[in-house]
């Protein structure tokens, strides 16, 4: 997706009033990240299992899903929904993909704004470099399709697997 004033690549986290901002730390923010067709969270450097996602913006609202939410990677569920980027200001409506895709946003749904700076670069760096790896070698992060086909690596990073073909049996 090209990057322009609406274009949804990049790093957003929860808009909050200034005040609350000013008083935490810069690596304590949890942010979301979407770069290259992938979508991670982060926490400062740590990453979660990052996962494949679909972007949509032809249809309005504008269809996201593949999204794989879940605190510290547990309870992994494949989410979809809607979203609408207004300059740097982003709104989202998730469910998980077992329930009917939202139509409209709500008043109280949260909104997102966009993060740049030395952090928001180097964490967008870090998924656009994990999306580059997991495409030319398909290991890492999480197949938002199938999250329930992933295996860990010895440092801990998952990696997808390809379920097997029941028609080369």
């Amino acid at each position: 997706q090209a990057l322009g004033a609406d274009s949804l690549e990049g790093v957003w986290e929860l808009a909050v009033p200034p005040e609350i901002v000013r008083n935490s730390p810069e690596d304590r923010h949890h942010r979301m990240v979407f770069a290259d067709g992938w979508f991670a969270t982060f926490l400062g450097s740590q990453r979660s299992p990052a996962s494949r996602i679909k972007v949509e913006p032809e249809y309005t609202p504008k269809r996201i899903s593949g999204l794989v939410a879940g605190p510290s990677g547990l309870s992994m569920k494949p989410m979809h929904g809607i979203y609408e980027v207004d300059a740097d200001i982003l709104q989202l409506s998730l469910v998980p993909e077992t329930v009917a895709r939202p139509t409209q946003f709500r008043p109280e749904q949260p909104k997102y704004k966009r993060v740049t700076g030395k952090l928001a670069e180097e964490q967008l760096d870090a998924l656009k470099l994990f999306a580059k790896k997991a495409t030319t070698t398909n290991a890492g992060g999480v197949d938002a399709a199938r999250p329930d086909q992933t295996d860990a690596t010895p440092n801990g990073i998952s990696r997808s697997v390809e379920p097997s073909d029941p028609t080369k049996h």
